[in-house]
């Protein structure tokens, strides 16, 4: 998986970013062998998700990521429609 499917993902089954006391919780392990799931960030203490894969290997998706896609895809949507 890559940080851009992993932000489409989100996108898609998130209609908010949620609050810590809704919804975050340390990352789960997946089918796959991977753990995915929400983390507090070492330096800004916000909430952003991720995907540990099970070599090491990390993907992180933070807020403004997130809400960067979103605004592009609504931008988009008024373009054409």
């Amino acid at each position: 998986m890559t940080r851009d499917d992993l932000i489409e993902k989100l996108v898609t089954t998130l209609p908010a970013w949620p609050s810590p006391a809704d919804h975050c919780s340390q990352p789960a392990a997946t089918a796959d062998g991977h753990r995915e799931g929400w983390e507090k960030g070492p330096r800004d203490n916000q909430w952003h998700y991720s995907l540990i894969a099970d070599h090491g290997g990390r993907i992180s998706v933070t807020r403004e990521q997130w809400e960067h896609v979103i605004e592009n895809r609504t931008k988009y949507q008024r373009i054409w429609y």
